[in-house]
């Protein structure tokens, strides 16, 4: 297109200087012919009277003669220039129509391009509106799948939080139930070595076959939550062979101390570990709002830290509590010796 373009500029510029040629030529053929009728050649009234003048026949021959000479080569001039003047016509019209087939190439080659323009801008409307269809189709389906993840992880996200919470009930519940369990089995023996101390041994040796098939109690209520057991040191045993009894008792509580504790303690890890997911499962569920611009206010609340794990890892608590069963074994054991002691120095002065 562009070749075409150029091409017909150089037509155009030649037409332009053929048409300059065609009037300059035109203009000298006006020129040549006033010139000669103006009166370079000798006019009739002239040539008469150099006739009346030369009455010679033979220089009126000679004159005659190149007059006729002169009107002849003149008449072949004007034939000549006639014929290139015919020529220059038919070259002028020969490029007026090749002028013109090149307007009409112009003005086709025109139409072609706008057509041509408005093919391809219906096309790349087209293209422009289908791209913009599936973006939008993307970006719905975008967010229908960011609503999606947001409620699976908020799902996860309660549903870890009410585990987490039925673990620190349940933990709380076995550890009232532990208490309430140990201070129930040491007040029995307490009050059976009191109100019987003739039968004491078989009831020790009853005590402890009892106590390692004793049924789970029903879990206390809150308010027992914070007692304590307190060991009395009003009464006293009177029997002999009431340390023996107790020892076996103390070893047979220690051993379901230590298995509660090791409940205990893996009931901590598992809570520890869903706690790690509920945070991990939080911390996409924010960055997922982050994204999609909802609030994240109410997931920025702290949760309350529970009390096994205020103080240290799951660990450090067993080993502390270990260590305070340890001194209330120890406390217990002192306790039944001093009792022991006592019933065998009121027995001696009997």
């Amino acid at each position: 297109m562009r070749y075409k373009i150029c091409f017909f500029f150089f037509l155009k510029k030649k037409i332009y200087v053929v048409l300059l040629k065609v009037i300059l030529f035109n203009n000298l053929l006006v020129i040549h012919y006033r010139d000669t009728s103006s009166g370079i050649s000798p006019s009739p009234s002239d040539s008469q009277q150099s006739v009346l003048n030369f009455q010679d026949p033979i220089i009126l021959r000679q004159e005659l003669q190149n007059a006729y000479e002169r009107v002849r080569q003149q008449e072949l001039d004007i034939k000549k220039l006639k014929f290139e003047l015919e020529m220059e016509q038919g070259h002028v019209n020969i490029l007026r129509h090749d002028n013109q087939m090149l307007r009409q190439m112009t003005v086709d080659m025109h139409v072609s391009a706008e057509q041509e323009e408005e093919y391809i801008s219906n096309k790349l409307l087209k293209r422009i509106s289908g791209l913009k269809k599936e973006k939008g189709e993307l970006l719905l389906q975008v967010e229908q799948e960011e609503e999606y993840l947001t409620n699976t992880l908020q799902k996860k996200l309660n549903q870890l939080q009410k585990e987490k919470i039925d673990m620190e009930n349940a933990l709380e519940q076995e550890q009232e139930y532990i208490v309430n369990r140990l201070q129930k089995q040491l007040d029995s023996l307490r009050h059976q070595q009191t109100y019987h101390p003739h039968h004491s041994r078989e009831n020790s040796t009853s005590s402890v076959s009892n106590t390692g098939n004793v049924t789970p109690l029903p879990p206390a209520s809150p308010s027992s939550t914070h007692k304590k057991w307190v060991p009395p040191h009003s009464s006293s045993p009177t029997s002999p062979d009431f340390g023996v009894a107790s020892q076996g008792a103390v070893e047979v509580l220690k051993a379901e101390i230590n298995s509660l504790r090791t409940r205990t303690a893996e009931i901590e890890k598992e809570y520890i570990t869903k706690s790690s997911q509920a945070t991990r499962f939080k911390n996409e569920l924010i960055e997922l709002r982050k994204k999609s611009g909802l609030p994240v206010d109410d997931l920025l609340v702290e949760e309350p830290v529970p009390l096994f794990l205020r103080h240290g890892n799951p660990r450090t608590i067993s080993a502390r509590r270990s260590n305070s069963g340890t001194l209330n074994s120890g406390n217990a054991i002192r306790t039944f010796n001093r009792g022991r002691s006592v019933s065998t120095s009121d027995v001696k002065p009997q």
